[in-house]
């Protein structure tokens, strides 16, 4: 089988920067092979792989510019693979140290499970006391969209109201009632 040579790529390259967008295919044609194995090797992911070599032909196309005609331009695609990667694994480490703070900060707080019914109990009384002190109006909105599960057009229709009115509404019943229970819980 006869391997099959590939166009030299600057003409391309300089095609693609003088607005022939469509030739840049070609370029990820050329060079997808190339760059997924980069990418792979870095992640072992193969999701993610598939993403980040479609980014990597993003931020490659972005930065063409930038690319200096004459100098090897696989190696320079593979430099934007492997740096693309790497910000792909500085935020998975970034994501993992922020989950396993609040993993840390949750299990601390409720590290005794007595305690963590206790507060779960706290804040139910306070929510049920606070209601309480709602508007028959204002608990009938509640009911509907909690305790029946009503979309907001369904209630709007039996309010005789309009669908934004009813959200507004209930953005407002939320407001008094979280208000409410941040000062009743707060004296526990």
């Amino acid at each position: 089988m006869e391997d099959m040579v590939s166009p030299p790529i600057d003409p391309i390259i300089e095609e693609v920067l003088g607005g022939r967008t469509e030739r840049y295919a070609e370029i990820i044609r050329l060079y997808q092979r190339e760059v997924w194995k980069v990418v792979a090797s870095m992640l072992h992911d193969v999701a993610t792989t598939e993403d980040l070599v479609q980014q990597t032909f993003v931020n490659a196309y972005t930065h063409l510019d930038q690319y200096q005609v004459g100098r090897d331009f696989e190696r320079w695609i593979k430099a934007v693979a492997r740096n693309t990667a790497r910000q792909e694994l500085r935020r998975r480490i970034r994501e993992s140290r922020s989950l396993g703070r609040y993993r840390d900060a949750v299990a601390a707080r409720w590290e005794n499970e007595e305690a963590a019914h206790r507060h779960e109990r706290a804040l139910h009384a306070a929510l049920e006391d606070c209601r309480r002190l709602l508007s028959p109006e204002a608990s009938k909105v509640l009911d509907l969209r909690y305790g029946q599960a009503l979309s907001f057009e369904e209630m709007a229709k039996m309010m005789e109201r309009s669908v934004d009115a009813v959200r507004q509404l209930l953005v407002r019943i939320r407001v008094k009632l979280r208000e409410c229970v941040e000062r009743v819980t707060a004296h526990v």
